[in-house]
């Protein structure tokens, strides 16, 4: 993942919209991640959470992004992709990466996720190829 989002963030700027707690923050800085994300948006901190579409447009915002030229990528925890649709992102996917092997997400419920965006990736090489393919 950390390859892709470097591959990424090489071509386009990358944002992070995060509901996580205040606790977690502390924990970006050492993140492999950070150093690719050029705006990380924590609910705890912007003061509204996915899928109000004021956290969408504070990310894209700071990234100087319209939301028609923007991809977005999550498992569709909190309601998040419904809240990307509205926010009017030109692409939503839904990435099922971990939640298809990890036993928390109940299968129904990740079918459920998948059907609130344009496309389901189940690998990072399937989520690599979605992206790139939007962004020719």
């Amino acid at each position: 993942m950390v390859e892709l989002v470097a591959s990424l963030a090489a071509q386009r700027p990358v944002g992070v919209l995060s509901n996580c707690h205040a606790r977690e923050v502390r924990h970006w800085v050492s993140s492999p991640l950070a150093e690719y994300v050029r705006v990380c948006g924590r609910a705890c901190e912007i003061g509204v959470m996915k899928p109000d579409v004021r956290s969408y447009r504070w990310v894209l915002d700071r990234l100087g992004v319209d939301p028609t030229d923007a991809i977005f990528v999550g498992n569709g925890s909190s309601g998040e992709l419904g809240g990307a649709r509205a926010a009017g992102f030109a692409t939503v996917v839904h990435c099922n990466i971990y939640d298809a092997t990890n036993g928390l997400v109940p299968v129904d419920e990740q079918q459920s996720r998948a059907a609130r965006a344009e496309l389901s990736v189940a690998t990072i090489s399937e989520l690599a190829s979605a992206v790139f393919s939007e962004w020719r």
